[in-house]
């Protein structure tokens, strides 16, 4: 029978069958007494649920405080937590005893409350305990096999040094891939540039890479000037060093020193390291020299113009293949350089773009042809030689191979002479010394190079190829080679008049008769003049007249435009921002003179002013509302003194022109112009001031140096009122030199020895920016492990950290702990004490005001307004720029300030702002990446939040 069934219900069943009969009473009596027996908390039921009641999770509330006295002795019957549930975990939280989590759970079961624990030893200011560590390695190319050394010792095939390494990172020091290797336990000094290999590498066949040592010491060359103690400052190295910086524990006040002043930095100019800046150092009485350099870093406001390659003192094309001439002097040399080029010669040899100077054949004729009364086989690409002439030609195709009577082309540099029943020629590809092939018969040469001839064709007269043509009024001779088109009314003296002919295009070339000098017997082809007549040799009557002057493009010579003949290339130039590299010198007395010119921009002549203009008219005069200011496209021209140039900025360098409007009506802006080349020098036009110039607008930029072939959209008109004049630029800048300052290095230590410096480097020592200092410069020494800089792990021991108590042994030490809660401390030091207090530790209490719900309030004095801006802007997806209508943007924003847009209603967009550029014309650091807007509401914020 199992005990939890109902004995009541079985018990009449445990008497004989008589007291059904005759002891009904008695059956139902012990059933009842049964049935009381087992209602709740009587004896069978208890014995039915004694094992239930072992389990805390269904024991009956009378047993409670029975687990309460035996598993929890020190808590007290009136906690707020499930006793229940925390009997049930009371291994866990004796388990946790004296830790954090113990705490704040005992604060939950008690009180429902939370708590913080504070480490007074946290506060405590202790002397010499902070963490400074400092870096120690080796340096090496980047190789993937290097990574296996971190964990592993390393030894130096040479030196014999060890060291553990710590780890490796892979670096990148001024496009050098490199790898440093941090080292621990350093045993022996490292080597320059030796082999390390792991030292259980007993074979030596492993990987082994090269190490570069650290910086062990900086020889002071040059001392520079103001420092001072204390100082720590960068090596710079002009080769790939970087990251090194050095302490400076010993100065002098010696002086003798020059100290380098940028007090204007002009404009115009090129790196003097890359670019075509010179700098003059001249004058001074020091020992040693001062000098700085300009880099490209250093330029600032920069702008790009077209400069002339084609120099007078540079080589031709010929180079070492040219002829040998002599010239009027009497001398002799050859024409290998511009300069040295006879006027007379059919080609200077300019270069063409993309051709390659110094290796070409020089040549007076082309496709000539020549007879000869050949006694050997003459064959295409032989040299021949002239006996007597010494002309020279290469053959190009046989006409006529009959013997003894020959017809080749020919390219070649004289003619050949058909005096005296002809001259000899020889073949200099047969021997040094020539072979005879036979005697000139005929020769008919053609000069080098080719003009294209627009000719309009009047009526009836036929132009065809092999025709001969002169110009009437230049008297230039020309044989048609060929006809390349013929259009019909394809020209017209005036436009839309009634004079329409046929346009015909032919190639000419001249033959020998157009000699110019004996020099170059065969010489130049002279341009047909635009608009003159065109008669055939023999006849008289006009065939035609010239569309325009022609000029040969490719092989240019005396009738060669320079615009057809020179070569140009855009380059960049700006504004010196700054000085680098500057080397003091030593022991002056006298100051040098400076002087800074950039050799290809300041030969242009380009004057630079700002020019203040002045108008009535809001539109300037150009009668088109849409212009209400000049850009960085448009041009200024004064009739009256000769002047011209470009706009190319507002005020101010990187600022664009802006208008400011007078109560009076009147218009003002001020703009940066430059003259067009060669007006300032040598001609010395200027701008003059309380003098009208013409507005010339455009919608589009051109290289200054380049053909301007804008159409303008607009013109105007202006009066100048105020002229500040800025020199010329390339030698417009002013730096100035005085005799040094004091804090002269004479002794450093190196903090940190960087990266990638090479063994006795002269390497430049920081200038500390003070005023009148300069930068010193040192000698490396490389050897033994690099020390980084060194820095605190920690802030212990620092004054300025949160550490600001004394110990004292009580509070304040190592071994207290205070709670923080919204309990007082004698409500609850007995209960921590028994429970959850570790041995050992002394326990302090801090009460707080506190509530379990959490809510978080900001509150702030300062209230920031979003307020609407005036106008509207339009900006497409992708660009910078920001267009105003209507705006006052450089009245509300600022530059670096920001943007907001509003996209859609009540969506906006923040975007930084680089550069306002005036009230209607803005430009974005980022470019604009959501939808195009037209017009499109704009936002700023009053007030700070």
């Amino acid at each position: 029978m199992a005990v939890s069934e109902r004995l009541s219900k079985i018990v009449s069943e445990q008497f004989p069958q008589f007291y059904k009969e005759e002891g009904a009473n008695f059956l139902a009596f012990m059933e009842a007494y049964y049935e009381y027996l087992e209602q709740s908390n009587k004896l069978t039921d208890g014995i039915r649920n004694l094992y239930n009641y072992r389990d805390i999770a269904t024991t009956t509330d009378d047993f409670i405080s029975y687990f309460i006295e035996t598993f929890l002795p020190n808590v007290p019957l009136e906690v707020v937590a499930d006793k229940k549930l925390l009997i049930k975990y009371v291994k866990q939280q004796n388990q946790s005893r004296g830790t954090l989590r113990a705490y704040k759970l005992l604060f939950r079961v008690l009180y429902n409350e939370s708590i913080e624990v504070d480490y007074p030893a946290d506060q405590i200011l202790k002397v010499s305990d902070g963490d400074w560590r400092i870096e120690r390695y080796l340096a090496t190319y980047f190789d993937e096999n290097t990574y296996k050394f971190i964990g592993k010792t390393i030894k130096g095939a040479e030196s014999g040094a060890e060291a553990l390494v710590e780890d490796v990172i892979r670096r990148n020091i001024r496009g050098r891939d490199m790898m440093q290797i941090l080292l621990s336990n350093i045993k022996g000094t490292f080597g320059h540039l030796e082999p390390i290999r792991i030292i259980t590498d007993i074979s030596a066949t492993g990987h082994a890479p090269i190490v570069e040592a650290g910086i062990s010491e900086l020889s002071i060359i040059s001392p520079g000037a103001e420092y001072r103690l204390g100082d720590i400052v960068n090596l710079v190295s002009s080769v790939k060093g970087f990251f090194g910086k050095v302490v400076v524990s010993g100065i002098s006040d010696q002086g003798g020193v020059i100290v380098f002043n940028l007090n204007d930095g002009g404009s115009g100019y090129t790196s003097s390291t890359q670019g075509t800046t010179d700098i003059l150092i001249t004058g001074g009485d020091g020992d040693s020299p001062a000098s700085f350099t300009i880099a490209p870093t250093d330029l600032t406001d920069t702008f790009t113009i077209a400069t002339c390659r084609t120099l007078v003192g540079g080589n031709n094309i010929f180079g070492s293949l040219s002829p040998t001439i002599t010239f009027a002097n009497t001398s002799s040399g050859q024409i290998n350089t511009f300069a040295d080029m006879v006027l007379s010669s059919p080609n200077f040899g300019f270069p063409e773009s993309g051709e390659i100077v110094g290796n070409a054949d020089f040549r007076d004729h082309a496709n000539a042809v020549l007879r000869i009364a050949n006694t050997q086989t003459i064959k295409v690409g032989d040299s021949l030689y002239g006996l007597t002439s010494s002309a020279n030609a290469t053959v190009l195709s046989i006409v006529d191979n009959t013997a003894s009577n020959t017809v080749v082309r020919i390219d070649g540099y004289k003619n050949f002479s058909i005096a005296s029943g002809g001259e000899s020629i020889r073949s200099i590809f047969a021997n040094s010394s020539g072979n005879t092939v036979g005697t000139v018969i005929s020769f008919s040469g053609n000069t080098i190079g080719y003009h294209v001839l627009s000719i309009g064709n009047v009526a009836g007269q036929a132009i065809t190829a092999g025709q001969e043509l002169v110009g009437r009024t230049s008297n230039s001779f020309g044989v048609i080679k060929s006809v390349i088109s013929d259009t019909a009314n394809g020209y017209s003296r005036e436009a839309g008049g009634a004079d329409d002919r046929n346009l015909v295009i032919v190639q000419v070339t001249a033959n020998t008769t157009a000699n110019v000098t004996s020099q170059f017997v065969t010489g130049p082809l002279k341009p047909f003049e635009a608009t003159e007549g065109l008669r055939i040799v023999g006849a008289n009557t006009t065939v035609g007249n010239v569309v325009s002057t022609t000029s040969n493009t490719s092989i240019e010579n005396i009738y060669s435009t320079l615009n057809d003949s020179i070569l140009f290339t855009s380059g960049s130039f700006g504004t010196i921002g700054q000085l680098s590299s500057t080397v003091g010198g030593e022991n002056f007395s006298v100051a040098p003179t400076v002087s800074v010119i950039d050799r290809d921009i300041s030969s242009l002549g380009i004057g630079e002013q700002y020019v203040t203009l002045q108008s009535n008219d809001q539109n300037w005069g150009t009668g088109n509302s849409s212009i209400t200011s000049l850009d960085t496209n448009d041009r200024i021209v004064q009739s009256s003194s000769g002047a011209s140039g470009d706009v190319k900025g507002g005020a101010a360098p990187n600022r664009s022109p802006s208008v400011t409007a007078f109560a009076n009506g009147t218009y003002e802006t001020t703009v940066r112009v430059w003259q067009d080349s060669l007006q300032r020098e040598p001609n010395n036009i200027q701008f003059a001031n309380n003098t009208n110039v013409t507005l010339t607008i455009f919608d589009s930029s051109y290289t200054p140096g380049t053909p301007d072939t804008r159409t303008s959209v607009g013109s105007g008109t202006a009066k100048i009122v105020r002229i500040t004049d800025e020199g010329v630029l390339g030698k417009n800048a002013v730096i100035g030199a005085t005799v040094g300052a004091n804090g002269t290095i004479t002794k450093v230590r190196v903090i940190d020895s960087g990266l990638a410096y090479r063994q006795g480097e002269i390497v430049t020592i920081e200038s500390t920016g003070r005023v009148n200092a300069s930068g010193g410069s040192g000698s490396i020494t490389l050897s033994g492990v690099a020390n980084g800089q060194g820095y605190y792990a920690t802030t212990r021991s620092h004054l300025d950290s949160l550490r600001g108590f004394i110990q004292d042994s009580k509070f304040y030490q190592e071994y207290s702990y205070q709670i923080v809660s919204p309990i007082s401390l004698g409500r609850y030091r007995d209960y921590a004490l028994k429970l959850v207090h570790p041995a050992g530790q002394a326990l302090y209490g801090k009460y707080r005001t506190q509530s379990n719900a959490d809510v978080n309030i900001a509150v702030t004095a300062n209230n920031a307004t979003r307020l609407r801006g005036v106008g509207t802007v339009a900006i497409n997806n992708g660009p910078f720029n920001v267009v105003g209508t209507a705006t006052k943007l450089d009245d509300i924003y600022s530059n670096n300030s920001t943007l907001y847009i509003e996209t859609t209603p009540r969506t906006f967009y923040a975007v930084p702002i680089n550069i306002v550029s005036s009230n209607t014309s803005a430009n974005l650091t980022i470019a604009w990446s959501n939808t195009s807007l037209t017009s499109a509401n704009i936002y700023y914020y009053n007030g700070s939040i």
